[in-house]
């Protein structure tokens, strides 16, 4: 809507230039748009605030900006005389969707074009003039925010009904164009058919025009709700609907219809008719407290009594002192105040932001201590950037085209945004995969990711969470290095795993699996992915090797506290062995033989695995380190001898092994 400088002057007593007037504006936050500047008046536009419908209206302006200066409201008459006692039938099919209705009959007026004073409001007002009778139902919403609509009476059928639109029914409106209807399309029918679209726009068949004698006038309430779902559903957007989706107050909606009288009776002629009223709004009269402390306290500046009292007399609320508290009742057409800080908004406002000093509040601030898993995750994040890999994060939901491949329990989503993503996971790895997928379609050639995040499944009723660690391998070494990538995480977390062994993963080719053991308690896995997920994944060249650390099974036992251990006092010894064993054998039963020996062995390092030239088929070299030492003695080669004759007897015997020499 347009606003004009001259016309909001003739609503106010007082003086007022037009810059005071966008001064003013300004200062409340109504941005404003100059449309066209004149000698002796301003066009602009302003930007309305969502929750204030009462500011599309000239009066409302007004009111907003009469605080500012020595300004008062000058209220346009009403006062008409009821000569005509005939009367429409209402009826309301549902009350939520119209709480109120009023029409009245006028009878005998002269539609014509409308006088030059209208026409040129009327067009300032960024309206198009058609006639007297539309032109003031047009002024009318302008003046006060009350839409309006005015039917040729002759044209309606017996009685008014609002109702819900029926599944077939069409109507032409007053653009031009045909509307189909249906139950979510609020509509002012006759006894026959449609004539209007409630709150929105009115119907041809039942349209005012030169030959219309006499008028039936429309004030209504409409519910905000009802009206945004028919403008939606249709796609029409006009300024009736704009004013009754930001919701009227039921004495604006009164005032609308008095004011609309009077000007037809003036303007037009014609004998009135007694209104008619179906429906009732009380309004709740709720009071709200204020505080001057809280005021002050708020602002950060001192408010005195006298400016509050004088501010909210101003904006007509009826304002009483109890005691040290204020009580304020907003006037009806103030439906954005609801509590205590809305007041003081208002107050921050009319005595002006640029008033209030800026100052950087003061306060002492207290680290937060960190969660303890929480330090332990970031802890092993560096773990295993440091190793080498990339952190990748990824959404907790995955499709149901992978919970179908990846044959894991997962839980649904009620309520999934798009069908890529209706599933919680029950595993890091998919997304780990897609990872690949992504950046091997982008000839990435060589990947080392990891990803440390929540997964989800279902006990019984009980749905929980866990945090996992997974980590991938495309194109960089082999099961070996994945191996040794989980060992150096372990260890340097601080976990002494106690054995590995072959165990086939869901996710692995046969027989290209281990699991890592803390006693009974499994905390790793590591496999060569198998050719049905890459093929899903469209991964087609290369080997990808994946490994799982279960982190919320070992997190208590993540990051022990480091104690002082004193530095050895005498010499340690080494010995170096390599054996031919059979493929098949695992080298934590070696280290596990070697260990429970009661010899004193402080570390077994394997350096070299070997397979191939000049070893039999079937077999592996497998050599390591032993390093002997005593806490309180220094070792005699003779006695190391000894042992690792022993060693070599007892691997030889256990292992059908064969030392290399």
């Amino acid at each position: 809507m347009r606003f004009s400088y001259s016309i909001i002057k003739e609503y106010l007593k007082g003086d007022l230039s037009k810059d005071k007037l966008i001064e003013y504006l300004e200062i409340l936050g109504l941005n404003t748009s100059i449309v066209s500047r004149e000698d002796d008046d301003l066009i602009f536009e302003i930007e309305t605030p969502a929750n204030r419908g009462d500011l599309l209206s000239i009066i409302g302006i007004a009111r907003e900006i009469i605080p500012f200066d020595n300004l008062s409201l000058n209220i346009p008459p009403m006062s008409f005389e009821e000569t005509v006692n005939e009367k429409i039938k209402i009826e309301i099919e549902d009350s939520n969707d119209c709480p109120y209705y009023s029409c009245r009959i006028i009878k005998t007026v002269k539609v014509e074009s409308s006088p030059s004073f209208l026409k040129e409001k009327i067009e300032k007002l960024g309206f198009r003039s058609i006639n007297n009778v539309v032109d003031i139902s047009n002024l009318v919403m302008a003046e006060i925010g009350q839409p309006l609509h005015i039917f040729d009476l002759h044209k309606i059928k017996e009685k008014i009904v609002v109702r819900k639109g029926r599944i077939g029914e069409k109507l032409i409106t007053i653009d031009g164009k045909e509307r189909s209807l249906n139950p979510e399309i609020l509509v002012i029918s006759d006894k026959e058919k449609p004539i209007a679209i409630g709150g929105i726009m009115g119907g041809v068949n039942s349209e005012v025009c030169n030959n219309t004698k006499s008028i039936l006038i429309e004030s209504a309430k409409f519910n905000p709700k009802r009206i945004r779902r028919s403008s939606k559903n249709l796609g029409l957007t006009t300024e009736s609907s704009l004013r009754f989706e930001k919701d009227i107050d039921i004495e604006t909606v009164k005032e609308g219809m008095r004011r609309t009288t009077y000007l037809i009776a003036k303007i037009c002629g014609g004998e009135i008719g007694k209104l008619n009223e179906e429906g009732d709004v009380k309004r709740e009269k709720v009071e709200i407290p204020l505080s001057l402390n809280k005021v002050n306290s708020y602002l950060g500046v001192d408010i005195g009594e006298k400016f509050i009292k004088d501010l909210f007399s101003k904006l007509n609320f009826k304002i009483e002192k109890k005691k040290k508290v204020f009580h304020i009742l907003p006037p009806c057409y103030r439906n954005d105040l609801k509590e205590e800080v809305d007041i003081i908004e208002e107050i921050a406002k009319y005595w002006k932001y640029s008033e209030i000093p800026v100052s950087i509040p003061k306060a002492e601030v207290i680290p937060t201590p960190s969660d303890v898993d929480f330090e332990k995750l970031e802890k092993a994040k560096d773990i295993m950037v440091n190793l080498g890999f990339l952190e990748v994060i990824n959404l907790s939901l995955i499709s149901e085209e992978i919970v179908n491949i990846i044959k894991l329990p997962s839980i649904p989503i009620i309520n999934p945004f798009s069908r890529s993503f209706n599933y919680l996971r029950p595993s890091l790895i998919p997304g780990i995969l897609e990872n690949i997928k992504f950046n091997f379609f982008h000839q990435i050639e060589k990947i080392k990711i990891f990803e440390i995040g929540k997964i989800y499944y279902q006990n019984e009723k009980k749905y929980l969470e866990e945090n996992h660690l997974s980590l991938s391998m495309f194109n960089t070494g082999n099961f070996f290095t994945l191996k040794g990538v989980i060992e150096s995480f372990l260890e340097k977390s601080g976990i002494n795993y106690t054995n590995s062994k072959f165990e086939d993963h869901l996710f692995g080719e046969e027989g290209k699996a281990i699991a890592f053991y803390l006693s009974d308690l499994k905390i790793a896995s590591a496999f060569l992915l198998n050719e049905k997920l890459k093929k899903f994944f469209e991964i087609k060249e290369g080997e990808v090797y994946i490994g799982e650390i279960y982190i919320d099974k070992i997190c208590k036992f993540l990051f022990p506290e480091k104690l002082f251990k004193q530095l050895p006092k005498f010499p340690s010894i080494q010995r170096d062995l390599s054996f031919l064993v059979s493929e098949e054998i695992i080298w934590n039963e070696i280290e596990s033989l070697l260990i429970s020996q009661k010899i004193p062995i402080e570390k077994i390092e394997v350096f070299d695995i070997y397979k191939g030239k000049n070893i039999p088929d079937g077999k592996i070299s497998i050599s390591f380190s032993l390093i002997f030492r005593e806490k309180d003695r220094t070792l005699k080669n003779e006695e190391v001898d000894e042992w690792v004759k022993n060693i070599i007897d007892i691997i030889e015997k256990k292992f059908n092994a064969k030392l290399r020499k």
